[in-house]
């Protein structure tokens, strides 16, 4: 197990490693709206959230399925919590048959229930094409209060641009809450519910034909229909997405999620319905 643990890091290090070395960089941090074709599945799906629920209940010794997809959560990666994930999506929104993906990694620094979380990600958006061309550094603060079910967080998605990345760069403020009905291993057992506020990405895609940089909702909702698998629905601002997370473990100690979605079901934002697939693995060390 000690050796699963040692490569995963020094994926994770070595992914950093080439995310921040690359040399062109974008300097200024004042937010931006994205393209009007910028793709939904590497644009908010660089978190942790993505990687697995567990950052909710820490202590549970299941593996537990990611509760949201393309928006943020308010719980985040502690000290000694390590992430990676990859997906893609097959069509973009005005490009039928498109495919692009994106890989990412991070981990966390501080402790949210002791005082403050950091979480610190680098992702690669451009894994089809021209692989390592777009990449960024995104981070998020965030704090368990009351009874620890409950979180908040603001944060930055591509603080650090390197590359062209047509994803723009975003602040956002985010709650979220999870009300358990149950032990985890039975049934229909918790119910989370995400609210957040953010501008760049998150506004409606009249906006951002527009020009206009406004601050706009999102908002997540998941159930957990059994240990290993929950639903959701999201809004990102621009689109509502449905989507499936299975948890599993087939390497002892090291949760794995696969994450099917389908992205803006309202037709609100590009030319129809599209796929998008994820998968993640976290870890503690």
């Amino acid at each position: 197990m000690r050796y699963w643990r040692l490569l995963i890091t020094s994926c994770l290090v070595a992914t950093l490693g080439t995310v921040l070395d690359m040399q062109p960089t974008q300097a200024q941090f004042s937010t931006q709206l994205p393209s009007v074709t910028a793709n939904d599945f590497g644009n908010g799906a660089a978190t942790s959230d993505v990687a697995g629920g567990g950052l909710i209940n820490p202590d549970e010794n299941l593996p537990t399925p990611a509760v949201t997809h393309g928006t943020p959560t308010a719980y985040g990666a502690n000290w000694g919590d390590l992430f990676m994930a990859a997906g893609m999506q097959w069509s973009l929104r005005e490009a039928r048959g498109q495919q692009t993906g994106s890989m990412f990694g991070g981990l966390g620094v501080g402790h949210a229930e002791r005082t403050v979380g950091l979480e610190l990600t680098a992702a690669n958006h451009a894994i089809v094409g021209n692989t390592l061309a777009n990449r960024s550094l995104s981070i998020k603060l965030h704090r368990r209060v009351v009874l620890q079910d409950l979180a908040i967080a603001v944060g930055m998605e591509n603080l650090w641009i390197g590359g062209s990345l047509d994803g723009g760069r975003s602040i956002y403020s985010v709650v979220s809450y999870t009300h358990r009905f149950r032990a985890s291993s039975q049934p229909v057992s918790s119910l989370t519910v995400t609210l957040g506020i953010g501008d760049g990405r998150f506004n409606p895609e009249s906006n951002v034909r527009a020009g206009r940089n406004a601050a706009s909702p999102f908002g997540s909702v998941s159930m957990r229909l059994a240990a290993p698998m929950s639903v959701f629905a999201t809004w990102n601002g621009q689109n509502l997405n449905l989507g499936l997370s299975v948890a599993a473990a087939p390497i002892a100690d090291i949760p794995l999620t696969f994450t099917p979605v389908a992205l803006d079901l309202t037709r609100s934002a590009g030319n129809g319905p599209r796929l998008a697939m994820a998968g993640g693995l976290m870890l503690q060390l």
